[in-house]
Parts: structure tokens; C-alpha cells; sequence
């Protein structure tokens, strides 16, 4: 039931890998955005760009899931952007320490 508060998918584009994330993502709906995240990790070469314009709900979880993929993809010389956050969602990442994962507005 709570997975349909959320749908994500991977899209390729000429600008490399782009998840595109849109409804809830709290600790009962964050698994698919941490699979799509992982095959995007596993089966792409470039820098990942997370679209958040179409999420209307996120908590720490889902912040923190966001920063290790991060890691992650930098120890391997690659990067993760988020794109599109609301402001509340922009505050939520700053107070948790993730501010560096948005990109400029």
C-alpha cells in the first residue's frame, strides 16, 4: 500500500543518469529510490542527478540514503546532485549536514 506514495525511475540523457523521484519518501516508501539509486550506481559511468521537483514528502531516511549514494559515487570519481528541491526539502538537507548535495538554484 505505501509503496504507491512513491514511483521513481532512471532515465538516460545526454547529461548522463537522471532518477527522477516523485511522491513520499519516508522509512516504508525510501526502497525505491535506494533501488534505482543502486543500479544507477551499479550500471552507469557518469555523475547521477537525483530530480526531487515531484516529491511532496521526504524525511532524514530518505536525506541520509541521498548522502551515502553519495559517498558512494565518490569514492569512485563520480558525483550525485539533487535538483529541484523545495524549499522545506532544501531546509530539511542544511540542518542535516547535506546542503553540498543541491545544486545551485
Amino acid at each position: 500500500m505505501n509503496a504507491q506514495l512513491a514511483e521513481v525511475t532512471l532515465e538516460d540523457t545526454v547529461h548522463g543518469a537522471v532518477v527522477v523521484a516523485r511522491g513520499q519518501f519516508d522509512l516504508a516508501t525510501v526502497w525505491p529510490l535506494r533501488s534505482v539509486l543502486e543500479q544507477a550506481c551499479r550500471d552507469r559511468v557518469d555523475d547521477v542527478v537525483v530530480d526531487f521537483a515531484g516529491v511532496t514528502f521526504c524525511e532524514s531516511r530518505t536525506a541520509a540514503l541521498l548522502a551515502s549514494t553519495a559517498a558512494k559515487l565518490k569514492a569512485g570519481g563520480r558525483g550525485l546532485t539533487l535538483r529541484g528541491a523545495e524549499p522545506r526539502h532544501a531546509r530539511v538537507f542544511g540542518l542535516l549536514g547535506f546542503d553540498h548535495l543541491l545544486a545551485p538554484a
